[in-house]
């Protein structure tokens, strides 16, 4: 029985996404990505590490191949010196070139606001990639994003930590919409 309810919802998400990315369809999906950083600590040159994220977001065309995203970022940072795990929620937006139906490229920027155990953060992010449509409704994505982050402590206001990131990300995305008239 739970295969029947999986495959059913699944096909209603393939065959409700035939309008892609024209005006009042929504998105929603995800990546992970990989992304090296460089850190600053109160100013001077710290050392850099490498980070996994896990990026889900939704959002709705409110024009022609241009979407305002609700985007959310999970983080897990750990190297010799430092663990921490972090969440942001914040606003984006992306932009889709005219394309073909199984291609199109784009781009987006956003920003993002949350906390860890020991710091609250703001980070500015962008992106651009393509979008390959598998189904007229699911594509593949593949992403190149650059992010900067300046996060301050929860105990000490004299600290500051300031951090960009440069990386790559690979995900699916889901366009539900009406059909194509």
């Amino acid at each position: 029985m739970k295969k029947f309810y999986l495959s059913s919802a699944l096909l209603f998400f393939v065959f409700t996404g035939f309008s892609q990315t024209q005006k009042g369809s929504w998105l929603l999906g995800g990546n992970i990505a990989f992304s090296s950083i460089s850190t600053k600590e109160n100013g001077a040159g710290n050392g850099s590490s490498s980070v996994f994220q896990f990026n889900p977001k939704a959002g709705l065309f409110v024009a022609n191949n241009f979407a305002v995203i609700l985007n959310m970022t999970y983080t897990s940072l750990s190297d010799d010196n430092f663990s921490d795990h972090d969440l942001s929620v914040g606003p984006a937006v992306r932009y889709y070139f005219p394309g073909s139906e199984k291609l199109k490229f784009f781009v987006g920027a956003g920003m993002g606001f949350g906390s860890s155990s020991e710091t609250h953060n703001t980070s500015y992010h962008f992106e651009a990639g393509p979008a390959i449509f598998i189904t007229p409704s699911v594509a593949l994505e593949v992403t190149l994003n650059y992010e900067s982050a300046n996060a301050t402590s929860k105990q000490s206001s004299d600290y500051k930590l300031t951090q960009s990131k440069f990386g790559g990300g690979i995900g699916f995305m889901i366009y539900l919409g009406k059909h194509k008239s």
